[in-house]
């Protein structure tokens, strides 16, 4: 059983995130079709959030959502957020060092 969070930004590269999910059903042996389904889920769930993410944050608007997967062998959690992610320190560092 795989039981696993992913967390989502704007930026996310999706095939990354396929990869990275794809070696993590492989080590909770996950059959070949189970991890496709699972591939599936995660991507026809995931593009609508990153495409909407996007948009809203060109707009100046944040939006925070998490979503529960689960089917045949897994359960994943997917957290998306089009907040800055980058801790305060950097980017203060960051307003300084752009002078």
């Amino acid at each position: 059983m795989l039981t696993t969070t992913v967390r989502l930004h704007g930026e996310t590269e999706i095939e990354v995130e396929c990869n990275s999910l794809r070696q993590k059903a492989k080590k909770s042996h996950l059959s070949d079709v189970e991890t496709d389904v699972l591939i599936d889920h995660f991507v026809k769930t995931a593009m609508p959030l990153i495409a909407s993410g996007r948009l809203m944050r060109s707009q100046g608007s944040n939006l925070n959502v998490t979503r529960s997967l689960k089917g045949l062998g897994y359960v994943m959690q997917i957290e998306f957020t089009t907040r800055n992610s980058r801790s305060l320190f950097a980017r203060l560092a960051g307003l300084f060092s752009n002078r």
